[in-house]
This record gives C-alpha cells, structure tokens and sequence, in this order.
C-alpha cells in the first residue's frame, strides 16, 4: 500500500511538471518574436562581437573590457525579459485577450520558472569567458545579482501600473543612467564598473535586497489583480 501510494505521488508529480512545462511553452508561444530576442542577444550577438574582438585582440584588457560592456548593457535586461512578456498577460490589459486556463490561479510560478531558465542559459554562455579572464567568477555572481534586481524592479513596475510599457522604459532608463554615470568607482545603484568582490558586497548584494523588497511589495500590491 505504501508502495502505491509513493507511485502515486510520483506520477501525480511527473504530471504536474509536464502540466507546468506545458503552460510555460504557451507563454513563450504567445509572446511571438519577443520570445526570441533574449536568445539573439545573449547567445548570439554577444558571445559574437567579444569573439570578433578576442580573435583581433586576443585575451587582452580591451577583450575584457568589451566582454564586461557587452554582458553589462544586454544580459539583465534580456534576462527578464520572457518574464516582462508574461506578465503582461496576467497584469496588462493589452495581454487580456489570451486567457491560460490554471485552476491554481499561482500563475507567477510559471514565470519566476522562466527566469531561473533564462539564467540558466546565461549561465552557459558565461562558460568560455572562465578560460580568458582571471576572477571572471567573481563577475558572474555579481551579473547574476544583477539580473535578479532587474525581475523585481520588472515586476514591481508592471504590478503597479499594470502595463508593461512603462517596465521596459525604466528598465531602458536605468541602463543609460548606468552608461551615462560620470562616476569613477562603484557606487550603489550604479553596477557598470562593479567588478570582483568589491562589486558584489557594495553593488550585487544590495541590489538583491532591494529586489527582494520589490518583489514583496509586488507580490501583496498585485495579488488582487492578476487575470
């Protein structure tokens, strides 16, 4: 009997995941191109130009330097971007017309699940870089702290104006304000020049805990009003 029981659970389990797996893909499904565009950009156009630049300049500062810039203005953002995308179906009024039968209504799972793949992928595109630039572990943590403040101010800025448009402006704007910055050292919020443990302790860190604040404010301000 016990045996049955854990084999139910089991394939209850299996069925679940395949269930998730499966709205997941009509997520991405329904966003048409923009489903795209992370992987042109992460794994394509950025691991090609720090190539082309690697191949004429070998493992020099400049490769290092445009490798930094390059994963700097294009991995956070692109990194939520499938979650941006999603949420407009659950907050947006544009999204209301595609409707996701879950008798859960916990949606959000599918599109945090989402994001944890997204840095995944990110993750194996880093795996080349640990050859050519010394510490570049370091900066992966940080890009990856990085990235996790870009789904909560994401899905704050959604949840409160229940518009997507506005999440991809301050997203935008926040990254020229990082670009623009005439500061010469890492000042908190700013991560352009954040870089090995210093990076991580007076910009990665802090940026996840602001994060973690407005993925809660998110999550209480907006569970009244997801689709």
């Amino acid at each position: 009997m016990r045996t049955e029981c854990r084999g139910w659970v089991s394939m209850s389990g299996k069925q679940g995941l395949k269930l998730r797996f499966e709205r997941m893909g009509l997520l991405l499904k329904a966003m048409n191109f923009n489903s795209f565009l992370p992987l042109i950009f992460i794994d394509l156009l950025v691991p090609l130009v720090n190539f082309a630049v690697y191949r004429n300049k070998g493992a020099s500062v400049e490769f290092t330097t445009t490798a930094f810039s390059m994963i700097h203005i294009f991995v956070p953002l692109f990194s939520c971007w499938w979650v941006v995308f999603s949420l407009r179906f659950f907050y947006d009024e544009k999204g209301s017309e595609i409707l996701f039968v879950n008798s859960d209504r916990n949606k959000l799972t599918d599109v945090f699940l989402l994001f944890f793949i997204m840095l995944v992928n990110v993750s194996l595109t880093f795996i080349p870089y640990y050859f050519f630039i010394e510490q570049f572990f370091l900066f992966h943590i940080n890009i990856l702290l990085v990235c996790f403040f870009y789904l909560g101010v994401a899905y704050f800025v959604t949840t409160v104006f229940k518009s997507i448009t506005p999440t991809v402006m301050v997203l935008i704007i926040y990254i020229l304000a990082n670009l623009m910055s005439p500061l010469p050292m890492v000042v908190f919020p700013f991560y352009f020049l954040s870089e090995g443990l210093t990076g991580i302790l007076y910009c990665g860190l802090p940026l996840a805990l602001c994060s973690l604040i407005l993925l809660g404010i998110g999550v209480k301000f907006g569970k009244n009003n997801i689709k």
